[in-house]
C-alpha cells in the first residue's frame, strides 16, 4: 500500500497499480511525496524505484523535505505544511466517523467486545465476545469481569479507530 501527498495532504492508501495510473495520468509527478511499508523517509516518487520502474527522470529544483519514518502500527505522520507562505503548522491526522462517546458507553455499558466492533477492531472484539460469555459461564462470572476492567481500560487508553483515524 502506498501514501503520496497532493496539495499539502497526505493521500491513501492506494495499491501500486492505482500509483502507476495517476502518474501516467499526470495527476502525480516525480516530485510527488511517495511512502510505503520499509521506507525510512517520504521520498520523491522519481527517487523510489517505483518510479524508476515508470522511467521518470529525477525531480527538477530542490530536494523535497524528509518526512518523519513512522513506527510499526501508529498512524502516518501528517503532511507537514512547506513553501515561503506556511506556518510549519502540520495538517491534523485524518478524522474518523465514529463517536468516541459511544466507543465509551458501549466499552462500560455492553462489556463483552461491542466497542471494538464498533471501532472496527474484530478481531479483538471478537476475543472478548468469546471470553465474556462462553468463558463467564465456565467460571461463573470472573472471565465476564476480567473483560469489562479490560474494556474499561481500553475505553480510557483507545482513541483511534481500527484504520488509525482519530474518532472524534
Amino acid at each position: 500500500m502506498w501514501y503520496y501527498a497532493e496539495n499539502g495532504q497526505r493521500k491513501g492508501p492506494i495499491e501500486e497499480a492505482q500509483l502507476r495510473d495517476l502518474a501516467n495520468q499526470g495527476v502525480i509527478d516525480g516530485r510527488t511525496l511517495v511512502w510505503t511499508q520499509g521506507m525510512a523517509n517520504w521520498a520523491a516518487l522519481a527517487e523510489t524505484t517505483l518510479g524508476a520502474s515508470l522511467g521518470l527522470p529525477p525531480p527538477l529544483g530542490p530536494a523535497p523535505r524528509p518526512m518523519q519514518t513512522p513506527q510499526p502500527g501508529a498512524p502516518l505522520p501528517p503532511l507537514a505544511a512547506s513553501g515561503p507562505y506556511s506556518s510549519g503548522a502540520q495538517e491534523p491526522l485524518p478524522v474518523a466517523d465514529k463517536e468516541r462517546v459511544i466507543y465509551v458507553l458501549l466499552a462500560i455499558l455492553l462489556p463483552f467486545g461491542v466497542n471494538n466492533f464498533y471501532a472496527g477492531h474484530t478481531s479483538r472484539a471478537i476475543i472478548q465476545l468469546i471470553l465474556a460469555v462462553p468463558g463467564g459461564v465456565v467460571t461463573c462470572g470472573i472471565a465476564s469481569i476480567a473483560v469489562w476492567i479490560w474494556s474499561i481500560v481500553e475505553a480510557i487508553t483507545v482513541r483511534h479507530d481500527a484504520k488509525g483515524r482519530l474518532m472524534r
